[in-house]
């Protein structure tokens, strides 16, 4: 069984505005997170990029050792 609140008008608004706020709080504090993760994974990339490139250096380099 759940029970029902009963809230008058003005405590109504309060609630949905403080509901408000913390979504909107919960939403920013997200996006930190997201623009954080973004900024890793471009870093990552850049890094994958620069190991593959030395690879291909390191593999030519090792034809010509042989």
């Amino acid at each position: 069984m759940t029970a029902r609140l009963s809230l008058t008008p003005f405590q109504f608004e309060e609630v949905l505005a403080r509901v408000k706020t913390h979504l909107i709080m919960r939403l920013q504090k997200l996006q930190v997170k997201i623009n954080v993760l973004q900024q890793e994974i471009r870093q990552r990339q850049q890094v994958e990029a620069e190991l593959r490139q030395a690879n291909e250096r390191l593999q030519r380099f090792s034809r010509y050792v042989k």
